[in-house]
């Protein structure tokens, strides 16, 4: 079992939260791990589930694309 960094809690489950995650040119959907005890935020993550279903869109279009002649 992890401990928090902050206050020291044994961490068996992690609080998440959604957040935008901005670069220079572009944004991503993330996620803030934030521990259950003291809220102090513990890791942020892109949103792999978010971006999977990006990703199956983008090879769909794709397939679609080649299809047509496109």
């Amino acid at each position: 079992m992890s401990k928090c960094s902050k206050c020291g809690a044994s961490v068996s489950f992690l609080n998440g939260s959604c957040i935008e995650i901005r670069g220079s040119d572009q944004s991503w959907v993330g996620i803030s791990y934030i521990c259950p005890k003291c809220d102090t935020i513990l890791g942020i993550s892109p949103d792999l589930m978010t971006l999977r279903d990006d990703l199956t869109e983008i090879v769909r279009s794709l397939h679609q694309r080649s299809d047509d002649g496109s």
